[in-house]
């Protein structure tokens, strides 16, 4: 065979070797491109949810931190209650304090009023005790003065009301004076 024809068996020999590596080596590539197609569908799957967890971070982070504005929003009132509070508790303990004070007060004076009360009642009685020595003077002077004559009456000029010798001789226990 000449050399021509051999390099021609050759060549096709080559190139049936050659085809059947590449149609193998196409295979395998194929093989590994939808491998690698599948390993990019699950990596995009992956970056699309690692972008939504991100995205759902930063909305919680965001949340999180008016949360905690709001917190120290928060303690902060409850501080300004805080002192609030203790001024209210302050001002209640000065008032109970005022309100005791009052109550000693009032119950003194109503002590003074009870007494003055009693002192009002004991010149009443005083009152009415001098009233019924007045009338039993009268009544003493009346009974020890001399009865009329009869005919005589005592609106005489010389004759004396009791009244008149109480004036003239001064305490009640005296005895009238019978030389008139």
């Amino acid at each position: 065979m000449e050399t021509g024809e051999l390099l021609r068996a050759l060549r096709q020999i080559v190139r049936e070797e050659v085809t059947t590596q590449t149609a193998r080596m196409d295979a395998r590539f194929d093989h590994v491109y939808t491998l690698f197609d599948g390993v990019f569908l699950r990596l995009d799957r992956l970056e699309t949810e690692s972008h939504a967890i991100k995205a759902g971070l930063r909305r919680v982070e965001e949340g999180l931190q008016m949360v905690e504005g709001r917190l120290t929003l928060v303690e902060s009132e409850l501080e300004l209650v805080k002192s609030g509070l203790a001024r209210l508790e302050a001002r209640v303990s000065a008032l109970e304090t005022r309100v005791s004070s009052l109550e000693t007060r009032f119950d003194n004076l109503e002590k003074k009023i009870a007494t003055e009360a009693e002192i009002v009642e004991l010149k009443q009685q005083v009152e009415t005790m001098n009233e019924r020595i007045a009338a039993l003077e009268t009544r003493h002077y009346e009974t020890a003065l001399p009865q009329p004559e009869p005919g005589r009456s005592f609106q005489n000029a010389d004759a004396v009301s009791s009244r008149d010798r109480v004036a003239r001789h001064g305490a009640p226990d005296r005895q009238p004076d019978k030389a008139h």
